[in-house]
């Protein structure tokens, strides 16, 4: 069990799912949740386009947005991934990358468990 904001948690989740759609353009997006030392991960992995090492660094920065043949027609701001951040580190936890390009992307999200 973890506590959190549903309707954040909800918009994070949406948020996270509809950037891994957007970028697999052929392949699956799946989501997995599991404790995993103490804690709640939740793992959005997908088989899309995948970023490259500076694009990772700079992905949950305002206005991001990765950008190359692949993706160059994706539309957006480049403020969801910045948003999704703050609204869970406001919950309490953390969200991190990693990816290899052309190969696919895992977003990890990670929360502590509630206390019983």
């Amino acid at each position: 069990r973890i506590e959190i904001d549903r309707t954040r948690f909800e918009q994070v989740l949406t948020n996270l799912i509809s950037n891994a759609i957007k970028y697999t353009k052929e392949g699956t997006v799946t989501l997995v949740a599991q404790t995993v030392h103490g804690k709640c991960e939740i793992r959005i992995k997908d088989t899309g386009s995948g970023m490259n090492a500076e694009d990772q660094h700079k992905l949950f920065s305002p206005y991001f947005r990765t950008e190359d043949a692949e993706t160059s027609g994706v539309t957006g701001t480049g403020l969801g991934m910045w948003i999704t951040k703050q609204f869970i580190e406001v919950m309490g936890g953390s969200v991190d990358v990693e990816s290899i390009h052309g190969v696919g992307t895992h977003v990890v999200v990670i929360f502590p468990l509630a206390k019983t």
